[in-house]
C-alpha cells in the first residue's frame, strides 16, 4: 500500500475492515463522501438488494457484515512470518 498511496496519494481512499465490520456507517459514510456521491440508507442494507450475482461467492453477497472474519489472519501468522519479514524488508529498501 506504501507504494500505490506513494503513486496516488489522494485518489486511494484506505477502509479498515475492522472498523467497518465494527461501525459501517461512518466508513461507509466517508467513502460517499470520498466518492462525491451522497448518502443512501440502503448502504447499511446492501445485502437485501434483489440484483443479480454471478460470482462464486453470491452467498456472503447476502449476508450482513459481522466481525467473525475480524483477526483470522492471525491463524496463519506462524506460516507466513518469513515473507511478512520478506515484506518489510523490501518496504524498508524503497522508503524515500
Amino acid at each position: 500500500m506504501a507504494h500505490w498511496l506513494g503513486c496516488l496519494g489522494e485518489n486511494i481512499f484506505t477502509v479498515d475492515y475492522d472498523e467497518l465490520v465494527r461501525s459501517p456507517e461512518p466508513v461507509m459514510r466517508a467513502l460517499l463522501r470520498f466518492l462525491g456521491l451522497e448518502w443512501d440508507d440502503r448502504c447499511l442494507a446492501f445485502q437485501r438488494t434483489l440484483s443479480l450475482v454471478k460470482t462464486a461467492s453470491v452467498w456472503q453477497v447476502r449476508e450482513e457484515l459481522h466481525t467473525s472474519s475480524s483477526g483470522r489472519w492471525r491463524n496463519y501468522e506462524p506460516f507466513v512470518r518469513n515473507i511478512r519479514a520478506l515484506f518489510q524488508s523490501v518496504e524498508r529498501q524503497i522508503e524515500p
